[in-house]
């Protein structure tokens, strides 16, 4: 039996760590600046050469306003809910960014994302890493760079932002790694990296050491791919790349796609042109009827021109994706596998671009396999040094009708705003009011009940950005 008076270890482990901390921590102060002004009385391009240098920061803020009158295209009140059917938030975003190249030919990237919190939901103050209401922080980017001693072969692994030229297909951060070589403006990049996916080989709740012994390549959804930069001139450039996803996260039923696409890219001092041309094949194993393979083949193309004409902007995008023909039995599918990411100027008919809401009807057409095809304009009018109104129009409707019940169009979106941009373009402040006025490929896609209604939504949007 213990003494009554003797101390448990746990409690004397702590007193000993408290005391070691007591004394190191002062030691961390004085050393760093004992050692600081030795470096002084040194020669300093001597000092300069063997130190690290401070890593470049970059910053980028963001607070944004949502308001709608509903979430759907049916304004018939609801008898179950007691919570109204309007929709919006505020949220904050804050994206520090740090770059250290301690060599010549190391290059260091992390990228930190606080957010997106919102206001009324994630709480600064909550100490519980389990509760729900506790801010958002995600590891953005993480990547080393090495290149050859001028430059021209390097590697580059961790995570990093991935996609392909026309943005289609592929647009994620992902764990990946990729070899390349420059030269001047163009490039060869050859990688692979892995999709996170919710497939896990045989994971255990026996310790992290068998959890890393259990996992394997088995069931993971790979990407592979090639792209590259050929300048032709100070006007033109062409981006060819082939992407190659294998995915086996659906167990004994792997879906593989080729996607080759290219960019073309054409730009003077007033006018600038992207054509984007994106075709898919593959074979999605057990995907059809009946545990019958399913070949697929489809393509996209996207078109973007600006004009920058003095006083007047001019954007002008249009998007078309190829549907699939209804019929399930073929063991055939022609719908673009699309990432939900476009040229696209619109808030709702495609990706908004103040704020993803992972709502866009582009990509929800895309997911029915109807083909979307959208087209889209944006007139921007300078009033003074850094003020603009901002006119927004498109329309949308899908190329297949069989998953819109006969329906055809989308919708049909206007927006009216400003920006507003200070400080070199450092600041923006932006504000946007407008609408969406539906079809009936729209309800189809967008309505929770009653897919008959058409009834319109209305918005209010606010984007105050700070970046350097």
């Amino acid at each position: 039996m213990k003494s009554p008076t003797m101390k448990p270890k746990g409690e004397i482990r702590m007193r000993i760590i408290i005391m070691a901390a007591i004394l190191i921590i002062p030691i961390l102060f004085i050393v760093p600046s004992a050692l600081s002004e030795e470096g002084k009385s040194e020669n300093p391009e001597q000092h300069q050469e063997t130190g690290v240098p401070p890593p470049e920061v970059h910053l980028w803020f963001q607070t944004y306003f949502l308001f709608t009158n509903d979430t759907d295209f049916d304004r018939t009140k609801p008898l179950y809910s007691d919570y109204g059917q309007t929709s919006g938030f505020v949220s904050t975003t804050f994206r520090p960014s740090l770059t250290w190249r301690p060599h010549p030919n190391v290059t260091l990237q992390y990228t930190l994302e606080v957010g997106d919190n919102i206001w009324s939901r994630n709480n600064l103050d909550e100490l519980d890493p389990h509760a729900e209401d506790i801010p958002l922080v995600r590891h953005k980017e993480v990547w080393a760079e090495i290149t050859s001693p001028k430059g021209a072969f390097g590697i580059k692994p961790g995570y990093q932002y991935i996609y392909d030229p026309t943005h289609m297909f592929v647009d994620k951060y992902m764990g990946a790694a990729k070899f390349f070589y420059r030269h001047n403006q163009s490039y060869i990049n050859i990688g692979a990296g892995l999709i996170p996916d919710t497939t896990y080989e045989g994971f255990s709740a026996t310790g992290i050491e068998n959890q890393l012994k259990e996992n394997n390549f088995e069931n993971d959804n790979a990407l592979f791919f090639a792209d590259s930069k050929a300048v032709v001139s100070d006007q033109f450039g062409i981006l060819p790349a082939v992407y190659f996803r294998y995915d086996k996260s659906i167990i004994h039923r792997p879906l593989v796609i080729l996607n080759p696409c290219v960019r073309f890219s054409y730009s003077t001092h007033r006018i600038s042109t992207d054509i984007d041309l994106a075709m898919q094949w593959g074979r999605f194993t057990k995907g059809s009827l009946n545990q019958h393979d399913e070949e697929l083949l489809s393509g996209a193309v996207q078109f973007l021109l600006k004009a920058d004409l003095s006083q007047v902007e001019l954007l002008l995008h249009a998007l078309a994706l190829t549907p699939d023909d209804g019929d399930k039995f073929d063991g055939w599918s022609s719908g673009y596998v699309y990432s939900g990411f476009s040229n696209g100027r619109t808030l709702f008919l495609s990706k908004n671009w103040l704020f993803d809401l992972h709502s866009n009807l582009d990509l929800k057409a895309a997911a029915q396999q109807a083909g979307p095809l959208l087209v889209d304009e944006e007139l921007d009018i300078k009033i003074i040094d850094g003020l603009k109104i901002m006119a927004i129009a498109g329309y949308e409707m899908v190329l297949d009708t069989t998953e819109t019940d006969g329906g055809r169009m989308v919708g049909v979106e206007t927006n009216l705003g400003f920006d507003w941009s200070l400080y070199q373009n450092h600041v923006d402040l932006y504000l946007i009011g407008g609408g969406i006025f539906p079809g009936k490929a729209g309800a189809m896609l967008q309505n929770n009940i009653n897919k008959d209604r058409l009834d319109s939504i209305y918005h209010m949007q606010s984007s105050f950005n700070v970046q350097f």
